[in-house]
């Protein structure tokens, strides 16, 4: 791995940070982040200037890491663009749900103080 470090941002102005485990759910950025080679998801928004020459590129059909853009897009209402976390929210409570109460049978709420 090489010495630079890649921040990924998104919205408007860049005020939200994204890992590397976010950005490679949609596009393939292995050689970029092995050669050193900065690229940006939409270009002529980032903020360095050498990476906004590069766009980052998608995984191409066959490869097995592209169905990670489906649940990404399926995630995010349709489109890797979209700000619309609402899908993302309604599966998360339910996972949480889930996860928090299977099995579970004597679970009781909590009360508003000790």
């Amino acid at each position: 791995m090489g010495t630079k470090t890649q921040d990924w941002t998104t919205g408007a102005g860049g005020n939200r940070v994204m890992l590397n485990t976010d950005i490679c759910l949609v596009f393939d950025i292995d050689s970029h982040i092995e050669n050193d080679m900065p690229c940006c998801t939409r270009t002529g928004i980032c903020p360095d200037r050498e990476a906004s020459r590069q766009k980052c590129p998608m995984y191409k059909s066959g490869d097995s890491r592209r169905q990670a853009t489906s649940a990404a897009r399926e995630m995010l209402g349709g489109s890797v663009q979209s700000n619309n976390n609402t899908p993302f929210y309604v599966a998360f409570a339910r996972a949480w749900r889930k996860a928090t109460t299977v099995g579970q049978d004597d679970l009781k709420p909590l009360r508003d103080r000790c």
